[in-house]
């Protein structure tokens, strides 16, 4: 089903749906925090930035999360719980051609919450760590990740039998976790792709954006593996299918260049401008932080892009999910900084402003 536009009257036609999904996310954005709050944030301490939330879109979650967290805690598990409410109101709200791609799109956090379960298990860390860790805006019951936050291994993948997850993970005893990862990554992402088979400029645009998503996920990933010296085969297993401009054949090639080779390599992508200055100025030791979130940036402003240009579609919804996303990560990431106590001019160079 593709994602046009079909303009009839009454209160079931298309267009009167999008056209009230589309005031409904306008309103939405309307509330996001401007970018001026984020330097203020950095003079702040962890309890006024918790009371500053508290007077915006967050108050609900502080609120009720106030009385049993404090500090760090109490600032990443609101976000958390924030943002599932805030993406689950998103469905809610979406005309039914739309809802099917909000809904493929948000599988990312079943994906993300049973990773965090999976490496809770390996690494022995308690039930109440897990939960607190998780984002409940998938399709997935969050009973069912408490359900596998309280067993063991092998209890936590027999509770995804019966999702299409549980092939997955099957293999988690046998194999090493991030080849597990990977496989939930590819199916997340080939099943994303098929969300909007429409040939209408908006499901072309929402497969673009997703395309770009693999590609930006697959630098980051050949980046981070080339810098650890990795050989090409087991960069390759990272790779992601269904890149816009890096193609499997391209990552064959570029998996094979040397760190130098690479980055001279990189300059014929529309990505490299976006990275440029980053990357050319890492020294020995660099962590890629920066140029990861230069990376994200610009998949985020084509998506504000593309949100712009169809107002009666499904870009605008997800044009304000990248943005929500953006602001939850801002935030924790000044909040994760002041805890390690890092310089602000190094948190503000891993905001996307």
């Amino acid at each position: 089903m593709g994602l046009k536009l079909v303009r009839r009257t009454g209160s079931g036609g298309g267009g009167t749906n999008f056209a009230y999904t589309s005031a409904r996310v306008r309103a939405k954005r309307a509330k996001l925090l401007p970018r001026e709050t984020y330097p203020k944030m950095l003079n702040m301490s962890l309890a006024e930035i918790a009371r500053l939330l508290q007077e915006s879109e967050y108050k609900r979650e502080i609120d009720e999360l106030g009385t049993r967290y404090t500090g760090i805690d109490l600032i990443e598990i609101a976000l958390n719980a924030n943002l599932a409410n805030t993406y689950r109101t998103m469905i809610r709200i979406s005309q039914a051609g739309a809802r099917t791609v909000v809904v493929a799109y948000l599988r990312r956090y079943d994906v993300g919450n049973i990773k965090t379960v999976l490496r809770a298990k390996l690494s022995k860390a308690p039930a109440t760590a897990i939960e607190e860790s998780l984002i409940p805006a998938g399709q997935l019951p969050v009973e069912l990740f408490r359900r596998m936050a309280v067993g063991d291994l092998e209890e936590a993948v027999a509770a995804l039998e019966g999702t299409p997850y549980h092939e997955a993970v099957a293999d988690i005893g046998s194999k090493p976790l991030h080849l597990v990862e990977d496989k939930l990554d590819r199916m997340y992402y080939q099943d994303l792709l098929k969300a909007a088979p429409g040939s209408d400029v908006p499901s072309a645009l929402f497969n673009r954006l997703m395309r770009m998503e693999v590609d930006t996920q697959n630098l980051d990933s050949l980046l981070r593996l080339k810098r650890d010296e990795a050989e090409p085969g087991a960069i390759l297993e990272h790779m992601l299918p269904g890149g816009y401009e890096v193609t499997r054949g391209e990552l064959s090639r570029l998996a094979t260049l040397s760190w130098g080779e690479l980055v001279g390599a990189l300059e014929k992508f529309s990505y490299w401008e976006s990275i440029r200055e980053r990357i050319t100025a890492m020294r020995p030791g660099d962590t890629l932080r920066d140029v990861e979130t230069a990376l994200y940036k610009r998949l985020a402003e084509k998506a504000f892009a593309f949100s712009g240009s169809y107002p009666l579609s499904v870009l605008p919804i997800m044009g304000y999910i990248f943005a929500k996303r953006i602001e939850v990560d801002n935030i924790r990431t000044i909040a994760r900084g002041k805890v390690a106590g890092l310089p602000d001019d190094v948190i503000t160079r891993n905001l996307v402003l």
